[in-house]
């Protein structure tokens, strides 16, 4: 990308090899590149990368999708154009946090471009805050608390944490291996079903579909769904259709590893998928396991040690709202006032934190995005019941429109004061 810029700039003009808007272009696409491949959407990323470019004297104009980003810089009758392909990358609250702090530091002129360009550089290069076998104990402890959330008890959290862990050292394999990268949520899918028919094979009380979706409740792109929808609302509808085209094949790739496993299953234990009626768990089980999902999801998005507590108050703020108040109204009001709470007090605490707000904003939604809706939708696709599958996909639209409207009221609420 920096290459294009020095071509692109010396084709023009032999001389301008030392053309200032070469180097603050150059460190603009670093930031947003670096912004893209962390998580940052494209509606805080664009809005991240006008600012820095304003800052450095250029003008600026941006066009992101999940894959690439488009920019021109300068006047249109004598302009910079670059395409940087960018290859998509999970959340990293950390490296956010940082790069956060770079783009303020260049826009309260106390940082110069090269200083800029080389911290973006260090940031990119630097080992992940957390390593693997946390990474991996991380995915164990998000299933076992999935299955808390779902209303079962400990013995189905047990088994589904282990598939949890299998999952967690699928991924870490599959990162090793470019070409079975993208084999890792259909492998990962079919292995925990057919492990989790195994398991109520030789405990029959146990639940099956239960514990195979908590298993892989890390790989269900409920927030990529959430994501989506809130581009698209807000405008930025290639990114937004992209990322939600992306979303439903990734449920169709889950739910194909499931129907995968399960007939695995029943080819070894000669049943169906059995589905186990819940029992009666006590009801302060789930909301001991908000504190645990909450630094479970903090470890897999890479978060700042520092942001732990305030990640733990936005998980009992998201999870008691979606409780207490979609018992009584339904679940599109309680994730409607659990996103709301979320988003204001993620731009409350980003004003007087000085933080970025998705550090808060990311882990909050995490529980409450309707991935298991969707999931559950699609597997009753599979076993051609196609009416309990439709339902599952209508509600897990509203969910899904009841989170984006809950996100755009919390920043009327509280607007946001930084682009991140």
């Amino acid at each position: 990308m920096s290459d294009l810029l020095t071509e692109q700039s010396a084709a023009r003009n032999p001389a301008s090899t030392n053309d200032p808007r070469r180097r603050a272009g150059r460190v603009v696409m670093k930031l947003g590149e670096a912004l893209h491949r962390h998580g940052a959407p494209s509606h805080r990323l664009e809005e991240a990368m006008r600012t820095c470019s304003e800052r450095l004297g250029i003008r600026g104009r941006f066009f992101s999708l999940p894959t690439s980003i488009h920019a021109t810089f300068g006047e249109p009758d004598d302009a910079i154009v670059v395409l940087a392909r960018v290859e998509p990358g999970g959340e990293d609250l950390g490296r956010v946090v940082e790069l956060d702090r770079i783009l303020r530091e260049l826009v309260d002129s106390t940082l110069d471009a090269a200083e800029a360009e080389r911290r973006i550089d260090a940031v990119t290069a630097r080992p992940p805050l957390w390593n693997r076998p946390l990474f991996v104990t991380a995915h164990g402890v998000a299933a076992a608390t999935a299955a808390l959330f779902f209303g079962r008890g400990g013995a189905e959290a047990l088994v589904a944490a282990v598939l949890g862990l299998v999952a967690g050292v699928l991924a870490l394999w599959t990162a090793r291996q470019p070409r079975s990268e993208p084999l890792h949520a259909v492998l990962a899918a079919a292995l925990a079903a057919s492990l989790a028919h195994a398991a109520a094979h030789v405990w029959p009380e146990l639940s099956a579909p239960v514990m195979t979706l908590a298993g892989i409740i890390v790989l269900v792109p409920g927030l990529g769904l959430t994501v989506a929808m809130t581009e698209i609302a807000t405008g930025h509808l290639a990114s937004g259709t992209a990322r939600l085209t992306a979303a439903m094949v990734r449920f169709f790739v889950i739910g194909f590893g499931v129907a995968v496993g399960g007939r695995i299953g029943t080819g070894l234990f000669g049943t169906g998928m059995p589905d186990a009626p819940a029992l009666a768990a006590p009801v302060w089980l789930p909301w001991l396991a908000v504190p645990f999902a909450a630094l479970a999801f903090a470890v897999l998005l890479q978060a700042c040690r520092r942001d732990f507590g305030w990640i733990l108050v936005s998980g009992f703020v998201a999870y008691g709202s979606a409780r207490l108040l979609g018992g009584t109204f339904g679940p599109e009001v309680g994730a409607t006032v659990g996103a709301t709470l979320v988003g204001a007090g993620s731009n409350l605490l980003a004003r007087l934190r000085d933080r970025p707000a998705l550090t808060t904003f990311v882990p909050g939604m995490l529980l409450l995005v309707p991935g298991s809706i969707g999931f559950r939708s699609f597997t009753a696709m599979l076993e051609h019941d196609v009416v309990r599958g439709i339902e599952g996909a209508f509600a897990m639209g509203l969910v899904a429109v009841s989170l984006v409207v809950g996100a755009l009221l919390g920043n009327v609420l509280v607007p946001p004061r930084r682009s991140l």
